[in-house]
């Protein structure tokens, strides 16, 4: 298990989401949930990608915003930034997909009381993501 860990980290420091144009963040498709859910939710979370055992981190930032609509998602690394698809919350569990450098990725995080955990999916690789939100 060990030895598959090694062999991810550098997939993971690899890992880059494809950039969009702003413009492209305001056309993204709206999540489906209450505003009082949305309410709970939007703010600003500082993530990490990886890291597990001594292996390669990424830090991102998730931006969640209640509109009129629903929820928009935008995910912010150092070098890009990425709207999120297919984004839903249903109280506890957020969805989302993201499109990176190597495909499509599926985002799955849960609102506990430490914070948010979660995976990252793209292709065969399942990347753990931790994160809080910003204070």
């Amino acid at each position: 298990m060990h030895a598959r860990l090694r062999s991810a980290a550098p997939f993971i420091a690899a890992i880059a989401f494809a950039s969009f144009p702003v413009a492209a963040f305001a056309a993204a498709p709206r999540a489906h949930v209450t505003h009082g859910t949305t309410l709970q939710i939007a703010g600003l979370y500082n993530l990490t990608l990886g890291g597990e055992k001594g292996g390669a981190q990424q830090r991102v930032d998730l931006i969640l915003e209640r509109t009129e609509r629903g929820l928009d998602a935008l995910l912010l690394s150092e070098a890009n930034a990425v709207t999120l698809s297919d984004v839903t919350f249903d109280g506890k569990t957020f969805r989302a997909s993201a499109v990176t450098s190597v495909g499509r990725g599926a985002l799955v995080l849960v609102m506990t009381d430490d914070g948010l955990t979660g995976t990252l999916t793209v292709a065969t690789h399942r990347i753990a993501v931790k994160g809080q939100r910003a204070q």
